[in-house]
């Protein structure tokens, strides 16, 4: 394998680990950065041969991280191929739009060392970056907000997307956010500058409240600073004016279907840890039943001896010369020790059937088809 600098993006630990071991064995420079936003800022400064990107990364996933770096505003970048990472159920989701933004191939996760490399020394050694291949279109709808105060500009959005999508219009920034108030809305597509407050105060405010709302940012202004902020303020994607008004439908969908993405991760993450709390209350469970177990053998054991010992002590009380006061006493708190070590361990040996813990809640399963 020629030598080479790789850029691997993720924020897990282990799998930075998987990806920079082999390939650093093999050769090559890695560097990992942990978010889209980093591999950006790294990329201005540092050249690479290559991009690994996680799709599920957060802050900016692979996905989105491909689609800017073969933008018009990181031409210099166009031709670093970019190789996206993705566990194997998440295939089905990703492939289309892995195609839409022109990533060289998808690595299905976990991988064996042996596939990585080859699939690594492929994209080293081919002669250019093949180009986007769109996906063809899928059906989708949604509720789309426009905050624009270019009349023209609206109507001709307006009329591209109606045929597919809900529209509403906001022609200033305090006019959209109190839209976003009064109505649910799966996408946003706002204007950069935009009067009585600007369009990243209006994303940053939507996305503090609405997270799984989709945004499109729009500017005249096109520059590698100003897209870094656009996707830093939480925008999934940008047009640079003047744009192809027929690419905005696909666009459009591309944007919700990683949307879709965004909340399939949260609920995997938030059934995995239901699964963890489930774990650790059966592990609970089991070693309460293994102390009961514990308790009904020791029980077992001193059965007999407590047996005596309480009934020895009985039968001395009833004696009725003989005994002061002070051994009496002392009597009856041997008796009464010997009633309480029995009953404690009777009732560590009831945690030996009290097996019933509660488990997750039900999951409604969604058909991706």
């Amino acid at each position: 394998m020629r030598p080479a600098t790789v850029l691997a993006v993720t924020d897990d630990a282990d799998l930075a680990r998987e990806l920079a071991t082999p390939l650093t064995h093999a050769g090559l420079t890695v560097t990992t950065c942990a978010n889209g936003l980093e591999a950006l800022d790294h990329l201005r400064a540092t050249p690479a041969d290559l991009v690994i990107a996680d799709v599920k990364v957060r802050v900016i996933d692979g996905v989105q991280l491909c689609r800017v770096l073969k933008s018009e505003e990181f031409r210099r970048h166009n031709r670093i191929p970019v190789l996206l990472v993705s566990a194997a159920y998440l295939n089905g989701m990703i492939e289309p739009l892995a195609r839409e933004v022109g990533a060289f191939g998808l690595l299905r996760h976990p991988f064996e060392e042996a596939d990585l490399l080859a699939t690594v020394e492929g994209v080293l050694a081919a002669p250019t970056v093949p180009p986007a291949n769109p996906a063809a279109a899928i059906a989708s709808s949604g509720r789309v907000l426009i905050a624009e105060d270019d009349p023209d500009i609206v109507e001709s959005v307006r009329a591209i997307l109606r045929t597919s999508f809900e529209v509403a219009v906001a022609a200033d920034g305090e006019a959209a956010i109190s839209a976003l108030q009064e109505n649910p809305y799966n996408l946003l597509i706002a204007d950069y500058r935009l009067p009585r407050r600007d369009g990243l105060a209006v994303v940053r405010w939507a996305k503090e409240r609405h997270p799984f709302l989709g945004v499109i940012m729009m500017t005249a202004y096109g520059s590698e600073e100003l897209v870094t902020e656009l996707l830093r303020s939480g925008a999934d994607e940008y047009l640079r004016k003047p744009f192809d008004l027929r690419l905005l439908p696909d666009l459009c969908r591309s944007v919700l279907r990683k949307v879709d993405l965004r909340q399939l991760n949260h609920q995997l993450q938030r059934r995995d840890l239901d699964l963890i709390e489930a774990h650790a209350r059966i592990v609970k469970s089991e070693r309460l039943a293994a102390i009961g177990e514990v308790a009904l053998a020791i029980r077992q054991e001193l059965n007999n001896p407590l047996t005596v010992l309480q009934g020895r002590a009985d039968l001395l009380l009833e004696q009725t010369d003989g005994l002061s006061d002070a051994a009496r006493e002392d009597l009856r708190s041997i008796r009464d020790t010997a009633l309480a070590i029995w009953d404690l361990l009777a009732r560590l040996g009831a945690l030996k059937d009290d097996r019933t813990v509660p488990l997750t809640a039900a999951l409604r399963m969604t058909d991706l088809r």
